[in-house]
């Protein structure tokens, strides 16, 4: 009978996390950097010829695509930061010394 095959490392640690987020965010502006240069193809064959329709939709659209890559970039640094909120308050809970030196305490901190 083969034996239950037990992780040595929990699949999704810190550093797993962060690496993905990092990808999340480069990926994100890959494609931004891709749909500025569709954008600013079709602004130009609007503006040779103000009565297409098609390239002014087409704009339209790309627009709403610059804004979701925008918007998943802000929930992949979001998760990151509220899985280094929860790591914090683990370590708090286990040790009677947390630190503050955290990306979300920075950002946190109020000037």
């Amino acid at each position: 009978m083969p034996s239950e095959y037990v992780l040595k490392t929990s699949p999704i640690d810190g550093n797993r996390i962060k690496k993905i987020a990092k990808q999340l965010v480069d990926d994100a502006k890959e494609d931004r950097d891709l749909t500025l240069e569709a954008y600013r193809f079709f602004k130009e064959l609007a503006e040779e010829n103000p009565a297409d329709n098609v390239a002014k939709t087409q704009m339209g659209a790309l627009l709403k695509i610059l804004q979701s890559t925008h918007s998943k970039t802000v929930d992949a640094i979001n998760a990151l930061l509220k899985y280094e909120d929860l790591q914090l308050k683990k370590e708090r809970t286990t040790s009677a010394t947390g630190t503050d030196d955290s990306i979300y305490d920075i950002l946190r901190k109020e000037d």
